[in-house]
């Protein structure tokens, strides 16, 4: 699902987070293919041969009422995972094409991690780990950001609210969120975690 935005009037809270073209990566958040660059304020998404078009939305912390920039991830569209990072917020999207990916029992796809998944996982590089129930953050105040008051711009955002489609409320589903285009793809671990007998 693709979500459009009108920019804040306000300047953005994360130093990095400022809208740029070129962008590339291989998860695929959207369910439009294309061919050529996105226009600013967009993230190219590859997988595969395909390309995919992220369009960036505006949200605001219910905590320090900074505007931010997101995108959100249909885990059932790119086919992965995803986990947050329990101390920044950052969101790790796990492929299923990826070679790596583990095939554990009672760990199902295209949602949040299982804990059983988080030794798979690299660390984030703030020093955190990406676990399952962790939250995004704010990009300014660091706070955890609440699915159920994202639910406010998300559905303001999305067009498909006025055809009957409703945000989720929870960071555990099919969803996932990236704000400020604060992400990291397919961070698995080489070696994998030993088995305790």
């Amino acid at each position: 699902m693709i979500h459009q935005h009108t920019r804040p009037t306000t300047p953005s809270c994360h130093p990095e987070s400022p809208a740029r073209a070129g962008r590339e990566g291989p998860c695929l958040s959207a369910s439009i293919q294309m061919s050529g660059l996105p226009a600013l304020g967009h993230s190219t998404l590859q997988f595969g041969r395909r390309y995919s078009v992220a369009e960036e939305s505006v949200g605001i912390c219910e905590h320090c009422g900074c505007h931010f920039e997101y995108w959100l991830c249909h885990c059932g569209f790119a086919e992965c995972m995803y986990a947050y990072c329990d101390s920044c917020g950052k969101t790790s999207i796990l492929s299923a094409w990826d070679k790596r990916m583990p095939r554990l029992p009672d760990c199902p796809g295209q949602q949040e991690i299982c804990a059983a998944m988080e030794p798979y996982i690299l660390g984030c590089e703030c020093g955190g780990r990406f676990k399952k129930g962790s939250w995004p953050r704010c990009p300014r105040c660091q706070h955890p950001l609440s699915a159920q008051e994202a639910a406010s711009y998300i559905e303001k955002n999305a067009p498909g609210h006025a055809k009957g489609w409703n945000w989720q409320r929870n960071w555990t589903g099919i969803y996932c969120i990236v704000v400020g285009d604060r992400r990291i793809q397919d961070n698995f671990a080489e070696s994998t975690p030993a088995v305790s007998s």
